[in-house]
């Protein structure tokens, strides 16, 4: 009997949560029934399809398709952001977080790119960006390529540039099953790990930390990466292969000793850097930025001047530092955002085409008659006429507006 009593009260705590996880998405005035899931748990709870229809197109084609459905499934959803996006919907705004963790404005991200329905979250999206605290200048913020899907979803153009640039330079492809031509998956992206001792940033390997990632933009970044780092290259193997032309030597005076000695100390000075024997940018694994390291402390060696001797001065025969030019090549990196994203990301700060017309209506103070129509989803305020809201309505002058006054909305 005891066992069993222990066994009783054991259970009674997880069927407890369950029932709050169903609360959670049960709101008043619900007439819909939504599945989700929740910590790993089935929740069934009951939502106002209206309030849905006005927060997603999306969600407004499905329910007002024939026949009407009395059931909404979205267990595929991450449950934390669907019951964020729900109490935006629902006007109770309240019951928001205040800060939002990386993860989850990512996983809300998500929901609003297959919902569409980026204009009731743009405000929160917002503040919950700046709690997080991104900025342009710190590796912290840059090395996190879940940015790259948060800027893309919510129109951050300034993040989503800086997350693209970063990996471009910094990026670290030596971790085996990584592969610079052929990323793992077009639909989620590489993700960084920084290495301590080393100061670099490696991709980590596959099936870790996995994620969406806007189309096109990792086959563009390692594209722009390989790029790059065959211009830089090019640089000490352009030198190089002027000695497989018997006319084009580096020493002024035609010497074979001292275009050996050059020959000799450029190979001997990239071996180290593992750039001798020659290698391809395909097959080059660091980063850019330790690639431009690299080359700019090589400088070549050439025969020493012979004093006294007519003829034999070999000053000339130096050859420059390569610093000038990995610099010239590193402050010219073309950014990898395509005009496709530039394009998603401004259509992401655009209102939706109802909100414009309905700006453009309330500015015309022209027309003899304007009816100012609130739309407010069945239960979503409370009609106890203590909490009624009150709205004021700016820029309209008073005898051309026509408010049915019956909702008890305006005064």
């Amino acid at each position: 009997m005891e066992g069993a009593s222990n066994n009783a009260s054991t259970a009674a705590p997880a069927s407890v949560r369950e029932k709050k996880y169903d609360e959670l998405f049960t709101l008043d005035g619900g007439n819909l029934e939504i599945v989700t899931a929740c910590k790993a748990k089935k929740v069934i709870g009951k939502v106002v399809s209206q309030a849905m229809m006005l927060a997603s197109p999306v969600w407004k084609t499905v329910l007002t398709s024939e026949p009407l459905p009395r059931q909404i499934d979205c267990s595929a959803d991450n449950g934390e952001a669907l019951l964020l996006l729900l109490r935006i919907a629902y006007l109770r705004f309240a019951d928001n977080p205040k800060d939002l963790k990386l993860m989850g404005l990512l996983s809300l991200a998500i929901l609003c790119e297959k919902y569409d329905c980026r204009d009731p979250v743009r405000p929160w999206s917002g503040y919950w960006i700046r709690s997080l605290k991104w900025r342009a200048n710190d590796p912290i913020c840059l090395v996190e390529t879940r940015w790259l899907y948060i800027a893309w979803a919510f129109g951050k153009q300034e993040i989503f540039d800086a997350s693209a640039m970063f990996p471009v330079k910094n990026v670290d492809l030596s971790v085996e099953g990584i592969s610079a031509t052929k990323p793992r998956s077009p639909s989620h992206s590489f993700a960084l790990k920084l290495n301590t001792n080393t100061g670099s940033y490696k991709s980590r390997p596959a099936g870790l930390d996995r994620h969406p990632i806007p189309e096109k933009i990792t086959s563009r970044i390692f594209q722009t990466r390989t790029d790059m780092i065959q211009q830089l290259l090019d640089i000490p193997y352009g030198y190089i292969e002027r000695f497989d032309n018997e006319n084009s030597r580096l020493c002024k005076l035609k010497s074979e000793s001292c275009d050996a000695i050059i020959y000799g100390s450029l190979c001997l000075k990239l071996g180290p850097f593992g750039l001798w024997p020659k290698k391809t940018a395909e097959k080059y694994q660091p980063s850019l930025n330790r690639l431009a390291a690299d080359i700019s402390t090589v400088v070549a060696s050439s025969l020493p001047n012979i004093l006294r001797a007519e003829g034999q001065d070999h000053s000339g025969c130096m050859v420059p530092s390569f610093k000038d030019a990995v610099d010239k090549i590193m402050f010219s990196i073309p950014s990898p955002v395509l005009d496709c994203h530039r394009n998603h990301i401004e259509k992401r700060n655009k209102p939706a085409k109802s909100e414009e017309k309905v700006s453009d209506e309330a500015q015309g103070g022209g027309k003899d008659s304007l009816i100012v129509k609130l739309k407010m989803a069945p239960g979503a305020i409370s009609t106890n006429s203590g909490n009624r809201p009150k709205f004021k309505l700016v820029g309209v002058h008073p005898k051309r507006i026509e408010c049915l006054r019956d909702s008890g909305c305006l005064s």
